[in-house]
């Protein structure tokens, strides 16, 4: 909700809206949708963790509805919510850049994701 590919989701999901409930809310969810990533934005500049966390499970449960309501959508959801990497962007991702110094009998351990250590 806070990536580059911002306006490709909220067209996405206005779009889907559009779909599974033809009933005219879809405007109201787009000006929703742009509220809720300004509050998100807020939040993690002000790092308030609970509050973002607030913003997102209520949206989560809010397309739960919708797709335990319209099971046809599900695939299209899970697209919008779990893009392929790169998707929506024209330029790639950048790589992250570890940097560690160690001295003496010091250790390093970095890792882009788990890490396990056993040390005997």
């Amino acid at each position: 909700m806070v990536t580059d590919g911002w306006q490709h989701a909220r067209s996405t999901a206005v779009d889907l809206w559009r779909r599974s409930r033809p009933d005219g809310e879809a405007e109201a969810v787009a000006l929703q949708l742009t509220d809720t990533r300004t509050r998100v934005l807020a939040a993690r500049e002000c790092q308030d963790a609970d509050a973002e966390h607030t913003v997102v499970t209520d949206w989560a449960a809010l397309l739960h509805r919708v797709a335990s309501q319209n099971p046809a959508l599900v695939n299209e959801l899970r697209g919008l919510l779990l893009p392929e990497p790169g998707a929506g962007t024209a330029e790639p991702k950048p790589s992250p850049a570890m940097e560690a110094r160690a001295t003496g009998h010091g250790r390093v351990y970095q890792a882009g994701r788990d890490i396990n250590v056993s040390e005997r």
